[in-house]
């Protein structure tokens, strides 16, 4: 807990010195210090993507990030301790029970991130991913070795930033970061509410009582999370000053959403609310916003860059424009397709069969409701699908609310078409279903006890965490050497062997684990079942490029007697 303490102390002054600085030079005229950090956040990202093109996001990165600090914080000294100054502020006019919560919500994200993680996509490929570009930064064709390391996400760059593996290996806690300055937030807005009566402020105060959901993606770097929180502050920004729009607050509510779709392209729909603003305002802002042009060009590009790298095709997961731009070390089509047939037949909880020969109403419905747990939360979303727009019809009927139902209803249909899972939807469900609460409970002095009684589940878990049935953990809770260093960022129970595969090395976990499991394996990590079972499915192994591992990889087809 301790050394999570002293990393998010760097990380504070990182992001707050560069996302002062990302304000000042887009003239945002921002002085909300939490989101300051996130703009912070989002330099980073772009600045370790950039940086990843050409090498390892390793020490190096961070003595440039040191430099760059020292030149920013003397050169903006002053106005950067009026930030801290008047941000303290804040913190003392807030009430005693409030302050007593941020203070045990605190504790128990720094508990939460120092215990062990159970999390089946950080066992599958979240812990590689940030080793690979700890270690090498974007490699060629990685996508070649695991499917998933082509998914990298600038939530996975923004980690690799802030890992400190060069220090020591188990720092993974960005998210935990993240989810305490959710909780800022909130309960500035919450405070907020209690002076003005601002409806908006009410919604995004009251979202600690997500906490019990949220502390689930915390000891793990999950994109999830991050865009729940960045699409929260967005959607207050959104409402807030849609009447009143200007070109600053324009730049900022774009930048939030870039920042969202480069850490998850099933998020695209969220760019919807700026281009919603923009329409509306369009001569106003049209000649204002050219950092919003230069920075959506630059992600873009970014985005492009990286896709082509890791995989060979410039808008991955997309095949769009794959047919004019040849790589010697794309991935196979037919691997492509293996794996996007595979996740879409997973995602929808139905066999090849069942696929093929159940109508579009059929599938949808034995994937809402194929499990108690999964059905619960699917039923909740339909639920809330068809009453929202009452809802809002009676009590909420302006434009602002209606655009970001209007968002939600194309997420939703995106969703339906492609990976219909409730967690790349859960930000806007709990928004509305928070909007909902909020119209019935507004007094203060019945939320602030229900944050302290929705943080006893948290307790509660931390020393009896619920087990995941599908991978080989180790089932510890929370120690007491926890106190100072945190638990490993893998916590699957196995042992490495190195295999040969032609002029591939690799290192496998041992053969009870999960199929796509690499876990925390030394690089290069693949496990031999999934390799077997696509050599004899698809006939390819995966190789390298040179004898360099940093030269990447490719699909080479396999021959029976091959070696």
């Amino acid at each position: 807990m301790l050394l999570i303490l002293f990393s998010w102390c760097y990380i504070l002054f990182t992001t707050l010195n560069l996302g002062f600085t990302y304000g000042k030079i887009a003239k945002l005229k921002c002085y909300d210090f939490v989101v300051l950090v996130f703009l912070g956040l989002f330099s980073t990202t772009i600045l370790a993507s950039i940086w990843a093109i050409f090498g390892r996001i390793n020490v190096e990165f961070h003595l440039f990030l040191v430099l760059l600090n020292g030149i920013l914080y003397f050169k903006y000294k002053l106005e950067l301790q009026i930030l801290y100054h008047d941000f303290f502020k804040e913190i003392k006019a807030i009430s005693k029970q409030l302050k007593i919560f941020l203070f045990l919500i605190f504790v128990l994200i720094l508990m939460q991130c120092a215990s062990p993680s159970f999390f089946i996509d950080n066992e599958n490929y979240y812990v590689q991913t940030i080793k690979w570009l700890n270690e090498y930064g974007f490699v060629k064709g990685l996508a070649n070795l695991h499917f998933f390391l082509g998914q990298t996400s600038g939530w996975h760059i923004a980690q690799s930033a802030f890992n400190f593996s060069f220090l020591y290996p188990s720092f993974n806690d960005l998210n935990g970061f993240c989810l305490l300055l959710l909780n800022l937030f909130a309960v500035l807005k919450l405070n907020t509410f209690q002076e003005n009566k601002n409806k908006v402020a009410l919604i995004i105060g009251i979202l600690p009582l997500a906490n019990l959901l949220f502390f689930q993606f915390i000891s793990v770097p999950s994109p999830d999370l991050a865009v729940y929180i960045l699409s929260f502050v967005l959607i207050y920004y959104f409402l807030e000053y849609f009447q009143s729009i200007t070109a600053p607050i324009f730049n900022l509510i774009v930048v939030l959403a870039l920042f969202i779709v480069y850490i998850k392209i099933t998020a695209m729909p969220i760019l919807l609310l700026p281009i919603v603003i923009l329409l509306f305002n369009f001569r106003e802002l049209v000649s204002k916003i050219t950092i919003s042009y230069i920075l959506g060009t630059l992600v873009l590009g970014l985005f492009i860059v990286k896709n082509l790298i890791l995989t060979g095709y410039p808008f991955f997961p997309s095949l769009y424009l794959k047919e004019y731009i040849t790589i010697d070390y794309a991935v196979p089509f037919e691997m492509y397709t293996f794996y996007f047939n595979k996740a879409k037949l997973y995602d929808f909880v139905v066999t090849e069969t069942e696929y093929y020969n159940l109508d579009s109403l059929q599938i949808i419905s034995k994937c809402l409701f194929h499990s108690r747990m999964d059905s619960v939360f699917n039923s909740g979303i339909v639920i809330l699908f068809f009453a929202v727009p009452v809802f809002l019809w009676c009590y909420y009927n302006k434009k602002p609310y209606w655009m970001v139902y209007l968002t939600m209803t194309v997420q939703l249909l995106f969703l339906l078409l492609s990976s219909p899972q409730y967690r790349f939807i859960l930000h806007y469900v709990l928004f509305f279903g928070f909007l909902l609460f909020s119209y019935f409970i507004k007094k203060v002095k019945i939320i602030i006890p229900l944050f302290f009684l929705s943080s006893i589940p948290i307790v509660l878990l931390l020393f009896f965490p619920i087990k995941n049935k599908i991978l080989s953990y180790q089932y510890n809770s929370i120690s007491l050497k926890n106190g100072i260093v945190p638990s490993k960022n893998s916590n699957l129970k196995t042992n490495f062997y190195p295999v040969k595969m032609g002029n591939l090395t690799y290192f496998s976990p041992d053969r009870k684990t999960y199929f796509w499991t690499t876990g925390n394996g030394n690089l290069p990590c693949l496990n031999t079942k999934q390799l077997l079972y696509l050599k004899d499915k698809l006939g390819y192994i995966p190789q390298q490029r040179t004898s360099n591992l940093a030269d990447g990889f490719y699909s080479m087809p396999f021959k029976n007697g091959s070696n």
